[in-house]
């Protein structure tokens, strides 16, 4: 436990944060950090700014913390820190500090809106960080090198702070951060718990000094030129009052000569151009342009109101052209869409025409054939007769054409000629007896009923007269039918009453006979073939073209079905077809004359527009020529506004081009006057009596207004001409006495500078480095300041006169060199110190020299007197009440000579401060073996990082050596580095 009023700063930790997944790096011993180029040493180091310094964002990072790149020739942007040490939502920055109050951790972490606002907010926990490390890492892994927690998150890091401490808070207000992290207030514990930094008082210079100390205290280097800008902007800083700055404004001295100078220069140009203003004043009696103004002014009234009032009824003309236009558009197409009709009507009565004609034709062609036909016949009996003539003849071509078929035919033929014969036999026998057919027996309604279940019921006979017991079972059956009207019905089934239509006997008969003939026919046929080749084939061409007949009917018949009913249809079709086509006939004669009335419409209302817009084209021609007028001349015609007139208008008789002409007449004699009057005024302009807000003067059309302004201030730049001679004389003494202010002020800020000298001296009588026993500070500040020192004390500030030229000419030599123009081109006028400090320079003394020595030190040596001196300035803020363990930052600490580092360690440790340095695996062994605890950054790599672009990881404490005996070494690797530093210490021997 180190004592109650010591400030210490114990470790760093780093979670997903500039290329690491997790670091953590004790910094309460001396410390080097070793890896190779680009792992991130640097980065490491230098987060060290963000917790020392009260920012709450990194815009401005140059100026706040001064990021550079490696090799230091840039700054990194804001985006590129931000970006680097807060890369995501569980990047966090974590320093764990002891002071007198406790053990407590820093915690900084991304902040909401960061995209833009690149802003980080703090957490501080009153624990060590030992309590935490679970929360930001999972140590659970056997191979010791941890996990990433998935879950990490602000809201759980503000969780387990407040599990652990009720002190637990959250700060991201300047204000309070600085109150927290500089506080020096020992006996209240709740106001110094999170001190990092104990400042003797707090204010903005203070805080800008240790803002630069930090940046000093991380880039220490042997470059004077860094240096001495360090140190001037600390002098700037430190200065106590406002009395104290710089603040003698050489150029507003300058500006002020030179304005007096100007001023004389003025005052007797006035005096020179008296007579013209006196020509002028009487010009301006003459000028009197209102009356002409107002009549200009009721000329425009009256043209503009009969041009609206002719454009308005335009307007309407104009919307009312639109509306008969967009009827007459209508009225065309609704015409052009009837005409289309009509036109698709007449071409479907057309179509329909050809339509009918060539159904009818298949009726006519169906009819005739059908008629060919008993009238009994119907379709299908047709068709049916049709096909088997057509089958008869196919069979007979088939016959024709194989002598096999042909006796088989023959054969046929006779057996077939023979059962028709007895048909016949039969017919004659039935038609001797056809008085004994039931149908003759019978009453009629008996033989309705039998032949409308079957035809040959009513035709079949007994062949005897029937006996009285059947006549009466006939009867009985036959009255179990009932009748009405076509019907019959049986019990509950109604059928179709049918009257005997059978075929009469003498029909059949006749048939008969004729199926002989044509049997008996091919029977000759076939024997005639047989016999004769030639017949044969006259027989097969007659039979082809009986084929072809028998085709061509079925065709007929075919076509002829269903054509009665659609030639009914196409009829009825055709009827409708005609009365649209006459329908919209009838419509497009009344169209074309709604849109022939349209048309004329549209012409009768054009002719009104475009006399409206006649009456509106020669009043705009009037005033158009008015408005020429008024540019023309100057703004005299349009200044006056007729205010008394102002309901007055001229009447459409009264607007006629003699008016206009008579007003440019009256236009022109007094533009003459006015142009001689603006040539004064702009004379004056010309040679700067009159200025700048009267440069409108100079435009084409100035207004009368803007000319009797002018004449206004040029009559007053007359009246108070004496007055101002006189105020000139008082400010050219008060002028001369400024130059007594300036030497008092550039003779407090040399002193000044000589006093910061003796402070850094006497921060530097007890260091000692190597074997030099003294060493001393000289600020060398720029000659061209120490010249205007001494010249400033030659001048005689009491002088009625003007000061010399050739002193001025001085004062303007040292303004372009130390007052540069801003980039808003406005310039600085105030003289800081770092335009005035150019070099520190150190004179040292050896112990075995009785003298001091200006030759340069080697860059080993001044970096080890800058980083001393860097620490004496820094703990000069800081209150003296506390004793402080702070890292010194040594980034390339290889670079110093191995023989100064023992004495360098001792001395940072007396003076509060612990070396945190760096340097590549190629540093020497007693390098590292004389600063004791090293860490190796980039030889662990976790499988579960944060992100996979960030996964080095070091953590479980440095390597090296205890203090105590060799075997107390911590790491076996360490015996190595021994063996290599002692065959080092024994080369150089």
């Amino acid at each position: 436990m180190i004592s109650n009023y010591t400030i210490s700063i114990k470790r760093l930790v780093m979670v997903d944060s500039a290329g690491f997944s997790y670091i953590e790096i004790p910094l309460d011993e001396h410390a080097i950090l070793l890896a190779e180029g680009n792992v991130g040493k640097s980065s490491v180091m230098n987060s060290l700014r963000l917790f020392l310094l009260p920012e709450e964002n990194l815009r401005k990072s140059e100026i706040k913390f001064g990021f550079r790149t490696p090799d230091k020739s840039a700054y990194y942007t804001n985006e590129q820190s931000y970006n680097h040490y807060f890369p995501s939502n569980r990047s966090f920055l974590i320093l764990e500090v002891e002071n007198s109050a406790g053990t407590h951790c820093q915690i900084l972490y991304r902040g909401d809106g960061a995209s833009l606002s690149l802003g980080y907010k703090r957490i501080f926990i009153p624990v060590g960080y030992d309590m935490l490390r679970e929360t930001f890492w999972d140590t659970s892994d056997p191979e010791g090198i941890g996990f990433a927690r998935p879950e990490l998150s602000v809201k759980n890091v503000i969780n387990r702070g407040k599990e652990l401490s009720k002190e637990t808070d959250t700060v991201s207000n300047k204000k309070s951060l600085i109150n927290l992290l500089y506080s020096n207030d020992l006996l209240n514990k709740a106001n110094s718990q999170y001190a990092v930094l104990p400042m003797a008082s707090v204010d903005k210079q203070k805080i800008e000094s240790l803002r630069t100390l930090i940046r000093m205290l991380f880039e220490v280097s042997h470059d004077s030129k860094s240096m001495a800008m360090a140190v001037a902007n600390i002098i700037e800083n430190q200065k106590n009052y406002e009395r104290d700055r710089f603040d003698f404004d050489i150029g507003h001295f300058l500006d002020e000569r030179d304005e007096l100078e100007s001023i004389e220069k003025y005052l007797n140009k006035i005096k020179s151009e008296r007579p013209r203003f006196v020509q002028l004043n009487n010009d301006f009696k003459d000028y009197n342009p209102r009356s002409l103004a107002e009549l200009f002014t009721l000329w425009c009234r009256s043209l503009q109101f009969s041009i609206d009032d002719t454009n308005e009824k335009t307007l309407t003309l104009s919307h009312k052209v639109t509306d008969i236009s967009n009827q007459k558009s209508e009225a065309d197409r609704k015409f052009r869409d009837a005409v289309k009709d009509h036109r698709e009507a007449v071409g479907t009565v057309k179509s329909s025409t050809k339509k009918r004609s060539e159904t009818d034709k298949y009726v006519n062609e169906g009819r005739t054939l059908i008629s060919s036909y008993p009238e009994s016949a119907n379709i299908e009996f047709i068709r049916s007769a049709i096909k088997d003539g057509k089958s008869d003849i196919e069979k007979e071509l088939e016959v024709l054409e194989n002598s096999q078929k042909q006796a088989e035919t023959r054969q046929r033929l006779i057996s077939e000629v023979d059962v028709l014969k007895g048909s016949i036999q039969r017919t004659e026998d039935r038609i001797a007896n056809s008085h004994l057919e039931l149908k003759s027996q019978l009453p009629n309604d008996h033989v309705t009923v039998l032949s409308s279940i079957n035809g040959k019921l009513a035709s079949a006979s007994p062949g005897r007269e029937l006996t009285i017991e059947e006549f009466g079972s006939i009867e009985v059956f036959c009255g179990l039918f009932e009748r009405h009207e076509d019907l019959l019905r049986w019990f509950d089934v109604d059928f179709a009453a049918t009257e005997d239509d059978s075929v009469p006997l003498e029909r059949i008969l006749q048939e008969l006979r004729s199926d002989v003939k044509d049997k008996e026919r091919q029977l000759k046929q076939v024997e005639n073939a047989s016999a004769d080749p030639a017949e044969k084939a006259r027989q097969i061409n007659n039979k082809n073209i009986e084929l072809k007949g028998y085709i061509k009917d079925l065709e007929i018949l075919n076509n002829f079905e269903g054509s009665e009913r659609q030639l009914e249809r196409l009829e009825a079709d055709l009827i409708n077809e005609v009365d649209e086509r006459d329908r919209l006939q009838s419509l497009v004669e009344v169209l074309q004359k709604d849109a022939a009335s349209a048309a004329s419409e549209l012409e009768n209302t054009r002719r009104l527009l475009d006399a409206k817009k006649a009456d509106s084209s020669n009043y705009s021609t009037l005033f158009d020529r008015l408005q020429r007028l008024g540019q023309l001349q100057p703004k005299l015609l349009v200044s006056g506004d007729g205010s008394e007139k102002k309901n007055t208008l001229l009447s459409p008789d009264e607007l006629v081009q003699g008016g206009v002409d008579d007003i440019e007449r009256q236009c022109f004699m007094m533009g003459e006057l006015r142009d001689r009057i603006l040539r004064s005024l702009c004379h004056f302009i010309d040679i700067r009596i009159l200025f700048e807000e009267h440069e409108a003067l100079r435009e084409t059309r100035p207004s009368n207004e803007e000319i009797r302004t002018a004449w206004s201030d040029l009559k007053d730049v007359y009246s108070n001409l004496d007055h101002r001679v006189t105020s000139l004389e008082d400010q050219r003494r008060t002028h001369n006495g400024l130059v007594e202010n300036y030497r008092t002020s550039l003779r407090k800020n040399r002193d000044f500078i000589k006093n910061v000298q003796g402070q850094l001296n006497r921060r530097l009588e007890s260091v000692q480095i190597n074997d030099l026993a003294e060493i001393r500070v000289e600020i060398e500040c720029d000659e061209a300041f120490e010249s205007l020192v001494r010249q400033s004390e030659q001048i005689n500030e009491h002088s009625s006169q003007s000061l010399s030229d050739a002193f001025y000419d001085q004062l303007k030599t040292f303004m372009n060199k130390f007052f540069d123009n801003k980039d808003d081109g406005t310039s600085e006028y105030r003289l800081t110190m770092e335009k005035v400090v150019k070099k520190i320079s150190y004179q040292t003394r050896k112990k075995t020299d009785k003298h001091f020595d200006d030759k340069a030190q080697s860059n080993s040596t001044t970096s080890l007197i800058n980083l001393s001196l860097v620490q004496g300035l820094l703990k000069s803020l800081l209150d003296q009440g506390y004793n402080y363990s702070l890292p010194a930052v040594l980034d390339e600490v290889a670079s110093v000579d191995i023989g100064q580092i023992a004495s360098l360690l001792e001395r940072i440790r007396s003076e509060g401060f612990r070396l945190f340095g760096a340097a590549t695996h190629s540093a020497s062994s007693a390098l590292v073996l004389e600063i004791g605890r090293h860490f190796k950054l980039d030889e662990m790599r976790t499988a579960r990082p944060y992100d996979v672009s960030r996964d080095p990881v070091y953590w479980g404490g440095p390597e090296g050596v205890t203090e105590g005996p060799i075997e107390r070494w911590i790491h076996p690797e360490q015996q190595t580095l021994m063996d290599e530093a002692l065959e080092d210490a024994s080369n150089v021997e």
